[in-house]
């Protein structure tokens, strides 16, 4: 960060990005429906950002200046705004100012004109300087909401190592600089930082460098702008409700690894055992997520189908049992209604009003105010291989349709007090023997159980964490991991969110130490060591964001149809709306002349262009978007890449048609029937490949009106693989579909579809009557798996072999 006294708000605070880094967070060109490209490509901006202030860095010291930004709700544009924060003052070059605006009119730190998006540089805490002074100068740290400054004093106080080209470590993690694919860590479509397989770049970088030398990932953002969620890679616990019991017919063994591919470094990693994301640098939701890798949670149809544990949304432990974790929630019972669920709150005399959980007090049940330092019941220690089935001996209750007596209604919740009980139209009792009767004993499926779990923490941003924030995310990786020493306050800025090693009762040992790690990777020393390099990067992170925002802008100005395609002119059966599409294209200008590299925004302007008649121009940005989408893939391999390049070529064709160069349109003819060809038979492999590993699963079960009952067809050998399609989740039969049936026969219909457009290439009438023969052959091949027609895609093949 600048210093706060001789900050200059033209210094970019983004880093940069190299064009072949973008390659799966950009669309094809060509791609212009924009309610699909904003919910599939969309920008950091849009993911629950809107109206809320952003800080970069959010973590600073006293003399430090930061960024501001905020993206408004109105849809207002352009201009300056004043922000309501007192305590705040802006530096430009020396001219202190106490009014803080925030800009959108390309000034004061402001990336893009009238994008939307607010912001500010060299601002700064007008009463940091005095913070850490007299009484308060052992204090660590000062909170702000998602604003934290540090003690000065704290300069130095980390150890950090640069162990690998924009990869430092500390004691308490790693960090990460990965560029771009920040933006996208709470987009669910482009999962660039929680994909382990293809995108992760922060995990194939510490992969890399760890070999097989962690047991679980917890990748952490620079900032509180996103959220907590765990994707499991590996079950080694059998009895845990993961491998299901071979005591139970209703049950089979699932494989140990959800996905067979290997992870991003190439090696299958089976020693992972989940990836955890947390929803900022001081880990919070890491204690909730951490458990949900060790013990799920499990208990979908214990202690019955009609009445699990983890009813309520199938993922968590119900609020009405009086077994404990952290993946319980406070206390509710359902709506009259039966739809939805109602608070229950606690409140006795003058007290104050809690959250409530859910007790047994004699022979009643109650609800009492949330005691946080409620530790972990034993029945999941035990799931967790932290105790023997000795170990539990503790009875639990499932409550069956609660409801309350003594409680009154205040809007949406309840209130009850020490006088008030919970009753229930059945109560379930149930122990260690009736969750092993359902599960089987618990085991370590493969190796040994761990003793020390080690937990890489991978601090990720776009840009080079500052000290600032290294301080302050490894002191609270080792705060919740109870290893190390940590800043005093750490635990009280936590709140109530209890650490692991409290709620396991000292049972659970974790290893944070990215250094420890490192001195005992054999993978690490085998790597070549090197000074660090300097690696030129052309395009700022930031201006790639506002590109994007300009390029959405642009369509939605031509948009007409509600399912957010384009409409352009006649051709579509649209009007030719002029004044929109010269609208857009003085957006599309600023978006080129912002990041002028990528080919979107050339492409849409050259056909922009092509509509109104302006031909020559159309042909300048034709010829720039094909040069561009070249350079960004020099070999075409990608599918993406030669979708857009066949897209720019048929404008071209287009354009050079209506400019009477046919010699140049049929040139661009025969590439586009080339790479066509190429992309076809590119798709139709990997839909081949789809078909061989999914022909074993699909199921002999002649189907019910298409669908299949859930409770009919459950055999313990049954490769069988179902996606349940029922419209209400708790009605009493699930209809369900054969999912691997389903992919086979839409994996036909699109190789029948591919066949059908090489048929459509100028080539010889032959190879165009073979393409037409292996459709309809596809076709009937997918109509020969389903004799039922029970898929969705049967009434399709059908249609196209007519």
């Amino acid at each position: 960060p600048q210093p706060a006294d001789s900050c200059d708000p033209s210094v970019r605070y983004s880093a940069r990005e190299n064009i072949s880094g973008l390659d799966f967070a950009l669309p094809a060109v060509g791609t212009q429906n924009v309610n699909y490209l904003e919910s599939a490509y969309g920008t950091s901006y849009m993911y629950g950002q809107s109206g809320k202030l952003l800080f970069n860095p959010a973590i600073v010291f006293p003399d430090e200046a930061f960024f501001v930004g905020q993206k408004v709700t109105d849809g207002q544009l352009g201009g300056k705004i004043l922000i309501d924060r007192e305590e705040f003052a802006v530096n430009n070059n020396g001219t202190v100012n106490s009014d803080v605006y925030l800009y959108d009119d390309g000034t004061n730190g402001d990336a893009v004109a009238n994008d939307g998006f607010y912001t500010s540089a060299c601002v700064f805490h007008t009463g940091a300087a005095t913070f850490f002074e007299g009484d308060n100068s052992s204090d660590s740290i000062r909170d702000f909401g998602d604003l934290h400054i540090l003690n000065p004093n704290l300069r130095g106080s980390e150890e950090i190592f640069h162990v690998s080209e924009n990869v430092l470590a500390t004691t308490g993690g790693f960090f990460v600089e990965i560029g771009y694919d920040f933006t996208h860590s709470n987009n669910n479509n482009i999962t660039l930082t929680n994909n382990p397989w293809l995108y992760c770049e922060a995990c194939k970088r510490v992969l890399t460098l760890l070999g097989d030398q962690t047991n679980i990932i917890t990748l952490t953002p620079r900032d509180w702008s996103s959220r907590g969620w765990m994707l499991r890679l590996n079950d080694h616990a059998r009895g845990a409700g993961f491998y299901y019991s071979e005591l139970d017919p209703n049950y089979v063994f699932p494989a140990m690894n959800y996905d067979s591919r290997p992870l991003s470094d190439g090696k299958n990693h089976l020693e992972i055992r989940a990836i955890i994301n947390v929803v900022g640098p001081d880990l919070d939701a890491f204690t909730h997520e951490f458990e949900h890798a060790l013990f799920g949670q499990a208990g979908d149809e214990f202690p019955n189908k009609d009445h699990a544990i983890n009813s309520q949304d199938g993922m968590h432990l119900d609020s009405d049992v009086t077994a404990n974790n952290n993946l319980q929630g406070s206390f509710k019972i359902r709506n009259p209604d039966g739809e939805g669920y109602r608070g229950v709150k606690w409140q006795n005399e003058d007290s104050g009003i809690y959250d409530t959980q859910l007790r047994r007090v004699g022979d009643t049940f109650r609800v009492v105010p949330m005691d946080y330092d409620t530790k972990t019941s034993d029945l999941f220690l035990y799931m967790a291989g932290l105790k023997t089935k000795e170990q539990v001996t503790d009875t639990y209750y499932k409550l069956a349709n609660p409801y309350l007596e003594g409680c009154t209604e205040d809007g949406n919740d309840y209130i009850c007090n020490d006088k008030s009980e919970v009753l229930a139209e059945q109560i379930y009792t149930f122990d260690i023997d009736d969750w092993i009767a359902k599960y089987g004993e618990w085991s370590y499926a493969y190796g040994d159980i761990p003793d020390l779990y080690n937990v890489a923490i991978i601090n990720f941003s776009d840009r080079g964490h500052s000290e600032a924030e290294i301080i302050y995310s490894s002191n609270y990786s080792r705060f919740h991991a109870s290893q190390g020493e940590t800043l005093a306050q750490i635990a009280d800025l936590r709140g109530n969110n209890r650490t692991l090693d409290f709620l396991h009762s000292g049972l659970l040992d974790l290893n944070v130490n990215a250094v420890d790690m490192l001195i005992h990777s054999p993978d690490y020393f085998a790597l070549t060591k090197s000074e660090p390099k300097e690696i030129i990067k052309t395009i700022y992170v930031q201006d790639v964001e506002a590109y994007k925002e300009l390029y959405f802008a642009a369509l939605k100005i031509t948009t007409l149809n509600d399912d957010g395609s384009i409409c352009f002119g006649s051709v579509y059966g649209c009007p030719y709306e002029v004044d929109d599409m010269n609208q857009a294209i003085v957006v599309l200008s600023s978006a080129i002349n912002l990041v002028d590299e990528l080919p979107h925004a050339y492409f849409t302007r050259g056909e922009y262009y092509y509509y109104l008649g302006r031909f020559e121009e159309a042909l300048s940005d034709a010829n720039a978007a094909i040069a561009r989408i070249r350079n960004q893939f020099p070999g075409l391999t990608d599918y993406s890449a030669l979708s857009g390049y066949i897209a720019a070529l048929t404008l071209r064709v287009r354009i050079n048609q209506q400019l009477g160069d046919q010699d140049l349109a049929d040139e661009d003819t025969k590439n586009i029937a080339k790479y066509a060809t190429v992309r076809a038979w590119q798709s139709i492999n990997s839909y081949l490949t789809l078909i061989n590993g999914q022909l074993n699963n699909v199921c002999h079960i002649k189907p019910v009106n298409g669908y299949y009952d859930k409770s009919i067809y459950s055999d313990p050998n049954s490769t069988c693989t179902f996606d349940n399609i029922s419209l209400d989740q708790s009605a009493e039969i699930q209809y369900v579909v054969d999912s691997a049936l389903w992919d086979v026969t839409e994996s036909f219909y699109r190789i029948g579809t591919y066949f059908e457009n090489l048929a459509l290439l100028d080539s010889p009438k032959e190879d165009q009557l073979a393409a037409i023969r292996q459709s309809i052959d596809a076709f009937s091949q997918g109509i020969q798996y389903d004799t039922a027609g029970s898929s969705w895609f049967y009434r399709f093949l059908l249609r196209n072999i007519y």
